[in-house]
């Protein structure tokens, strides 16, 4: 059997010592180019979607009278997502061109329109594709006003959800 001698010995301990010093000088090089690639680092987890809870609602409203159809809680917002605005079948009322119809938010004691306009340029249902926002602590107002006042009442429907609003930080 040979033996291995002091010198060959001596050049497998020197080689290996220089292979090592050239993966720890490698190593240290690709982080230096590419910070974290090198040792993992932890990734925050996503975002989870605001919890959304549906809401529905028909209430009748008088001519030419407001009606609150909502209030948003505190912590949370609604989107409005459709309305639908009907006689109601046992009581049909024609409408004219000068008849108008309108939604405003009430919040801090000002009051922003939503809208305003001749029932007769609206489309039924009002569907609106990313809603309209109400904020938390806002009250949704409607009224109609009929050119020839009925004592008729109509039929309000609306849909949309309530957002939990992000805690704040």
């Amino acid at each position: 059997m040979k033996t291995l001698s002091t010198s060959s010995a001596l050049l497998v301990v020197v080689i290996a010592l220089l292979l090592l010093q050239s993966f720890s000088e490698n190593l240290l090089h690709a982080e230096q180019q590419s910070p974290g690639l090198a040792t993992a680092k932890p990734v925050a987890a996503a975002p989870q979607a605001p919890k959304r809870t549906p809401f529905w609602n028909a209430l009748h409203v008088e001519d030419d009278v407001p009606k609150r159809l909502l209030k948003v809680p505190a912590g949370k917002r609604f989107v409005l997502t459709d309305m639908w605005f009907l006689s109601r079948e046992e009581q049909v009322i024609t409408s004219s061109p000068s008849d108008r119809l309108w939604l405003e938010s009430r919040y801090g004691g000002e009051r922003y329109i939503v809208f305003d306009s001749p029932l007769n340029e609206l489309p039924s249902p009002l569907q609106w594709q990313t809603g309209i926002t109400f904020p938390q602590d806002s009250q949704m107002w409607f009224n109609y006003r009929a050119a020839n006042k009925t004592n008729l009442l109509r039929r309000i429907l609306v849909t949309g959800y309530f957002e939990d609003l992000p805690a704040a930080h």
